[in-house]
């Protein structure tokens, strides 16, 4: 992921849904996309789905949903 993308995700306080299904994430793309989540408070719907997250990946970021309420 670019920091830039990163840097907007993060910052936005309209996006509601982010679809990322197919875009070859893995784990350590994972970390990027769980802080996103910590600091983003309006995303309410996040796709995954076809990607290469495994364990690690999926366990930070229900991390990170846990620590955004």
């Amino acid at each position: 992921m670019t920091s830039h993308f990163k840097t907007a995700v993060k910052k936005n306080t309209t996006l509601l849904e982010l679809d990322l299904r197919g875009n070859y994430i893995d784990d350590e793309s994972c970390e990027a996309i769980a802080d996103m989540i910590r600091n983003n408070n309006s995303l309410e719907t996040l796709f995954l789905a076809n990607n290469f997250i495994r364990d690690y990946g999926t366990s930070l970021i229900l991390e990170a949903l846990r620590e955004n309420k």
